[in-house]
Formats: structure tokens, sequence, C-alpha cells
């Protein structure tokens, strides 16, 4: 599994990969990152803030633009279900899934 593993939520790993594509291309940015994803800069930008979560058909859709694994893709999508749980009961067996899983005990 790749570094995704390693981040405690998926703004943190969408973050990274943003960081990693500016750090390789400094002309690229949050506007360029949000249409290689399929999002609007804003919708972005607030995702990134905290103000607003990804559905978990979007989750899916990121996932898959970003070229993430099988497996990766799946961690994607359980960490933004996680966070996006409504009931409290719910979000708490989701993290403790997540938690469950073997390399997930460090973060980037």
């Amino acid at each position: 599994m790749s570094e995704l593993i390693h981040c405690n939520n998926y703004r943190e790993y969408l973050s990274y990969v943003l960081a990693n594509r500016m750090v390789k291309n400094r002309r690229y940015s949050l506007r360029a990152f949000s249409k290689s994803l399929g999002l609007s800069p804003a919708h972005l930008s607030c995702l990134l803030k905290g103000k607003r979560h990804l559905s978990s058909d979007k989750a899916l859709e990121v996932a898959t633009r970003l070229k993430l694994s099988e497996e990766d893709a799946f961690y994607f999508v359980e960490l933004v279900q996680s966070e996006s749980a409504k009931n409290e009961l719910t979000k708490k067996f989701l993290k403790q899934r997540l938690n469950d899983r073997p390399d997930t005990s460090t973060s980037v």
C-alpha cells in the first residue's frame, strides 16, 4: 500500500499529493489539481479546509483519477466514509475498522 496508509484522513492525503505535485512542478496549482480530480477549485479548497465532505461516489471517482491501486482506493473511500458518517457509532465502527488494518500506525 502507498503513502496513503500513513495518512490520518483523506484531506491529509490530498494535501500531501498536492504538495508533492507542486514540488515537482512550481507552476502546479490547486486549480490544476482540482481539475485533475474532477472537482471545482472552490470545492477542493473547502474539502482541504474541512468545510465540506466527499460523497462515497465522488471519493471513488477521485481515487480512480489519482490512479490508486484497488487496495488504496478502497482505503481512501473508507477514510471518506469514516469522516462523513453522521452517526457517532458508525464513525467509531469505521475508524476502528481502519485502525485494524495492517501498517496504519504512523502518519505522514
